[in-house]
């Protein structure tokens, strides 16, 4: 006759859930921080602030997480509309030669050089704006639907 011991058989269970899901996340973190690092526009810095937070039980559920950081891990991700983008500090952006408002500088890797654009949103003369937008990476989603692919996974997706 065998005995079943549900308490132990529970306890047994979740340590087995626990690691699968630890398996998982590991996974999932490599191929975002992946997909994270490569393509254009990219430096390292977005791949570099993804983490995940290990599995851990609640109630009858095993959870983990896999994110970023990085402020603007979220557009890139699901991707940004056409928006005006303005000099953090506009008293110390000015550059001399030019009329004398502030102006963006930033690297453009496009052209392999720090750029200073003369059109500045809600300024005299500005028609249009600035950012054209872009499209999302996915580097957290794809990896997601993925594994849950793989592992014949239930996942809840929740936009933050």
């Amino acid at each position: 006759m065998a005995r079943v011991y549900q308490i132990q058989l529970q306890v047994e269970s979740r340590k087995l859930a626990i690691r699968f899901a630890n398996k998982v996340l590991k996974e999932i973190e490599r191929e975002a921080t992946f997909i994270a690092a490569t393509g254009p526009y990219t430096k390292g810095h977005l791949a570099k602030t993804i983490y995940n937070t290990g599995a851990a039980a609640r109630g009858t559920r095993v959870v983990g997480t896999v994110g970023s950081r990085a402020s603007y891990a979220k557009s890139v991700e699901s991707g940004a509309k056409k928006h005006d983008i303005f000099p953090k500090r506009a008293s110390h952006s000015y550059r001399f030669g030019e009329s004398r408002r502030p102006t963006l500088k930033f690297f453009w890797a496009k052209a392999g050089r720090t750029v200073y654009p003369n059109q500045i949103p809600m300024s005299p003369g500005t028609i249009g704006v600035s950012h054209p937008g872009q499209r999302g990476k996915g580097f957290l989603r794809r990896p997601l639907l993925a594994a849950a692919v793989r592992h014949r996974m239930r996942i809840i997706i929740y936009d933050v």
